[in-house]
């Protein structure tokens, strides 16, 4: 007589068999597709295309911005200043240009260590400090913890309506305070 075990372990072995043999006739039922081989590389070569694709995309992306990112800054903040300025009372078209003085700076991650130098001589001491800063470099790009935007150097204005001083004011007030630059250079002109 059997008793509850062996039997929960005769079930256990059939339904093992039974998986292996369902693996077996998927496996020939794959096996007997013609040219299954170039199928499957095929796949994979379509896969491994993709992956390569994508990174290639995302260094382009990455090149064109470090390229292009000034004058992409400029324009936007140009964009962006005509559209506040024309939402003053008394302005009508209005352009913008603004110059850039510098490029934007970077601000780098470091490992920074300091070494003591203590010498004694003479019935003296001197002491010595050394500060080593190595940047921290990660898939051969150092990493940066802070961009400094560039500096803006000067922005006309041409705008319809700055004949009046009162909306000429209101322009100057405008860029100071979106773009912290001087008065001294900033240039209303009056527009068509």
């Amino acid at each position: 007589m059997l008793n509850k075990d062996d039997v929960e372990e005769r079930v256990e072995e059939k339904k093992q068999k039974k998986g292996l043999f369902e693996n077996l006739k998927l496996f020939q039922k794959l096996k007997s597709i013609k040219h299954i081989e170039i199928i499957i590389a095929v796949i994979f070569g379509a896969i491994i295309l993709l992956i390569y694709l994508s990174t290639l995309n995302k260094n382009d992306s990455q090149l064109s911005y470090q390229t292009t990112s000034v004058s992409e800054y400029a324009t936007m903040l140009e964009t962006k200043l005509e559209k506040v300025i024309k939402q003053i009372d008394g302005v009508g078209n209005v352009s913008v240009m603004i110059t850039i003085i510098s490029g934007p700076e970077y601000v780098y991650a470091t490992n920074d260590e300091e070494k003591i130098n203590v010498n004694e001589g003479n019935g003296s001491t001197t002491t010595s400090t050394t500060i080593t800063k190595e940047p921290i470099i990660i898939s051969n790009d150092m990493v940066v913890i802070q961009e400094i935007m560039p500096k803006i150097g000067g922005v006309v204005v041409v705008a319809g309506g700055a004949e009046d001083t009162k909306v000429k004011l209101e322009i100057i007030k405008t860029v100071q305070a979106l773009l912290d630059v001087p008065q001294g250079n900033i240039e209303v002109i009056i527009g068509k």
